[in-house]
């Protein structure tokens, strides 16, 4: 199984456009595609489900919630990824610059015989290697949104905090300061920004030194780090959109985009100086 809900326009018709990679049903068993839509209070709510009635190709199909048809949807089934030889994976790896799919893709033959009864313990193996695979797979063709997984993964991270704002940060080191800028005090910096795919688009050593700079007058979440931090901290801070840049484009210029709209931005950003402007206690 693989599921991801989603919402619906007021017109009843979304396009899906989702890859799914799914074991081939054994035999006498069916392929069945359930469709769901978020809910306010349930997990996800079933919209319908249909059968698919062929092993290849495209067709049409029904989706029934009971009794009743509730639409449909167009599922067009090919060929997968045949099992790996006994060293193909191994060679796959070891290629220079080549993507390598998720262990969880690899086929694991079993010995032939009766095919045993799932229990408990096994679906839920089961289900784990599916999803597994399949979020490995659509990272691989490009239909993972990268920036939702990163912050999905760090708000999960016992290592990092999340602010009512959405800002995450680690710190990376504790300086001897003892008290905060305020929106208003001017400060030396040294950072490092990078994008999710971790490309660097900025650093302070790129402009000849520590940067300084007013509170106020950077990107929101800048302007809230800053005033959690002292004199010597150093933080790992990783922005939102809205923290960040929103959906602007930066670019360099001569015109080469640097950072794209709606980018999660990760910063390293270390505070060595409060030079001026009124200053708050260490909290």
């Amino acid at each position: 199984e693989a599921t991801k809900s989603f919402g619906v326009p007021a017109d009843g018709t979304v396009k899906l456009g989702a890859v799914m990679w799914v074991r081939p049903p054994s035999h006498g068993r069916h392929l069945i595609v359930r469709v769901l839509k978020s809910h306010r209070i349930q997990k996800d709510a079933l919209i319908g489900e249909a059968r698919a009635s062929q092993t290849r190709g495209k067709e049409k199909l029904t989706l029934m919630r009971g009794e009743k048809p509730r639409g449909y949807i167009v599922l067009e089934v090919s060929d997968g990824l045949p099992p790996p030889g006994p060293h193909q994976a191994q060679d796959s790896a070891r290629t220079a610059g080549a993507a390598t799919l998720p262990a969880a893709a690899v086929g694991r033959g079993r010995p032939a015989g009766p095919e045993p009864e799932a229990d408990a313990s096994s679906v839920a193996s089961l289900v784990a290697t599916c999803t597994s695979c399949v979020s490995g797979l659509l990272d691989l063709v490009g239909l993972v949104d990268r920036n939702a997984a990163l912050l999905a993964a760090k708000e999960k991270d016992p290592s990092y905090t999340v602010t009512p704002s959405g800002l995450i940060y680690k710190v990376l080191k504790r300086g001897g300061g003892s008290q905060h800028p305020k929106s208003t005090s001017s400060c030396d910096c040294h950072y490092k920004g990078k994008l999710v795919n971790g490309v660097v688009f900025d650093a302070s050593t790129k402009h000849g030194g520590p940067q300084n700079l007013t509170v106020s007058d950077v990107i929101k979440g800048w302007t809230e780090a800053l005033q959690l931090m002292v004199e010597g901290d150093k933080f790992e801070i990783v922005l939102p959109p809205h923290l960040g840049y929103r959906d602007q484009v930066i670019r360099d210029p001569d015109g080469t985009v640097l950072i794209p709209a709606n980018s999660v931005l990760i910063f390293e950003l270390e505070l060595l100086r409060i030079r001026g402007g009124p200053v708050g206690s260490r909290r």
